[in-house]
């Protein structure tokens, strides 16, 4: 389902989520850029993770 399905931006946003870069091109057509989605799902992450180190 995500190489042709409904959920294809699900291997988009793994990546993004890791910080590593799409193995090929995306056929994924995003709304904005691939930037500006890339940037809050790694923020997201990095907040959780800053969340964690300082114990909270």
């Amino acid at each position: 389902m995500t190489a042709t399905g409904d959920f294809a931006y699900f291997t988009d946003i793994a990546h993004f989520i890791a910080a590593l870069p799409l193995p090929e091109p995306s056929a994924i057509r995003w709304t904005t850029s691939e930037d500006d989605v890339r940037s809050p799902w790694r923020g997201l992450v990095q907040a959780r993770q800053e969340h964690l180190r300082a114990g909270n």
